[in-house]
């Protein structure tokens, strides 16, 4: 396909776009995501370095353009033969992603739909001034658990950054998430690939994003179980934030994720004290940072929930169940205050409210309270099962078959022994043999993990809280 030809093909592309954008926002990200992945492999067919697939090595992966060259603030795209500020669209974006990062999930995802709209309507869907766009895309779909249309948006950004100036610093933190995205969808040897990759970028380009980049490494080897190599990434992270903190307005709260990040780690490495010591010190820092920014007691704020995780966590650690529980409920309910209640980690924490009462009982109708969560959970886990591998998923699936076996058992001897009529009776007799055989062998089932405290994009300005809600 010669030059003229190729130009033509991604003009009718636009078009069909653009009206598939336009008449559904139902669908409007997937339609979206569907016109760019087109576009790129057309582009891509054309491109010098098609047969090279490496994310170092890529020549389009480097910026020509050093660091200290003044941006372009206005870019001039050929649709309708009229400038695009570029800082205006930035801000917008920078919105979207302050939403995400406080965990208004489903006004950034309305945001996102809204902005890419309006950016359709005037800038050329085959123009890299979409990179930073698609990454705020993927962002909000990567803290949704919408990992497959994640994986969509950042493999698409990074195939729209062009060489203009700092455009280094997009690529290196959209190589970043996606290396965690795809940890999610359980691909960890693709996932190995862009940390390792976003790491060897940041060492050459930009060593303030490497706190980012330890925190998902360390994620990755939690995921492994490997939690030593966690804790050492983990800390490595802690003392670049410490090193940098001048340099970040977020620096606050990053720090705050990075202590309670290491609370867990610690956790699972069975150091209470340790994991204790660092949970103080996070909760700490982010509480202070909450009574700065939030009039009410309970902040409006995801962070919050996954405080609340951690520490029902740690106090199921200390064996305390009953308040291990309370911190549950209260991260329930704050999931759902938040609008949250399909994300994983609250899915997986109502999920972990049956397992607690199955390994430690406090109801006299547990088998009730257990199916209760079983048949509020299961179309969620249905759900999310779609965004992830099958091996990641099996756990889950385990779980929830011995909890439904075991209510299953609790309410056929329920029945049994609680029948006064004599036929009822006889049938119970006859019946309690089999069961006498089969009987359930009741085994604990560890609790779901949370999933880690994701710092903040680097680039801010001010602090993210200023665009909240």
């Amino acid at each position: 396909m010669n030059g003229l030809t190729n130009k033509l093909f991604r003009k009718n592309l636009t078009t069909r776009a653009v009206s598939s954008f336009i008449n559904s926002r139902g669908t409007v990200l997937s339609s979206f995501n569907s016109s760019l992945n087109n576009s790129r492999n057309n582009n891509n067919n054309n491109s010098s370095n098609n047969n090279n697939n490496s994310i170092i090595n890529n020549s389009r992966f480097y910026s020509t353009i050093s660091p200290t060259s003044k941006p372009n603030y206005q870019v001039i795209f050929f649709k309708y033969s009229r400038k695009i500020p570029v800082h205006h669209t930035k801000i917008e974006f920078d919105k979207v992603i302050a939403l995400a990062d406080s965990g208004f999930l489903s006004n950034a995802e309305s945001n996102v739909v809204r902005v890419l709209r309006n950016l359709q309507k005037e800038v050329d869907i085959s123009s890299s001034f979409y990179g930073y766009p698609l990454y705020a895309a993927g962002l909000v779909s990567l803290k949704k658990g919408k990992y497959v249309a994640g994986e969509k948006f950042f493999r698409n950004s990074l195939s729209k950054y062009s060489d203009y100036d700092r455009s280094y610093v997009y690529r290196i933190e959209t190589t970043n998430d996606l290396g965690l995205n795809l940890l999610r969808q359980g691909n960890s040897q693709e996932a190995e690939r862009y940390l390792l990759g976003s790491y060897n970028l940041a060492i050459k380009y930009e060593v303030k994003l490497l706190p980012h980049i330890f925190t998902n490494i360390g994620e990755y080897y939690k995921e492994l179980c490997l939690y030593d190599d966690a804790n050492f990434y983990h800390g490595n992270a802690n003392s670049h934030l410490i090193l940098l903190a001048s340099q970040n307005a977020n620096s606050g709260i990053d720090l705050a994720r990075c202590y309670l990040n290491r609370a867990q780690i610690f956790r699972l490495l069975n150091k209470i004290d340790e994991a204790e010591n660092f949970l103080n010190m996070g909760s700490e820092i982010l509480i202070q940072f909450f009574k700065e920014r939030y009039n009410s007691p309970i902040p409006k704020h995801m962070d919050w929930s996954k405080l609340l995780l951690e520490v029902g966590h740690l106090y199921y650690a200390k064996g305390e169940y009953k308040k291990a529980k309370k911190k549950f409920i209260s991260a329930r309910n704050h999931f759902n205050l938040m609008k949250n209640s399909s994300v994983p980690d609250a899915i997986f924490n109502t999920l972990n409210l049956a397992i607690m009462e199955y390994n430690h009982p406090t109801l006299s109708d547990s088998a009730k309270y257990i199916m209760d969560i079983l048949n509020k959970v299961e179309p969620l886990v249905k759900e999310f099962a779609t965004q992830t591998s099958t091996l990641r998923m099996s756990k889950v699936y385990i779980a929830m078959k011995t909890l439904q076996y075991y209510c299953q058992q609790k309410e056929s001897t329920a029945s049994n022994t609680t029948s006064t009529n004599a036929i009822n009776n006889t049938t119970a007799t006859t019946t309690e043999q089999p069961q006498q055989k089969n009987k359930f062998q009741k085994t604990k089932i560890s609790l779901f993990e949370p999933h880690h405290f994701q710092l903040t994009f680097v680039e801010y300005k001010a602090p993210l809280q200023q665009y909240n809600a």
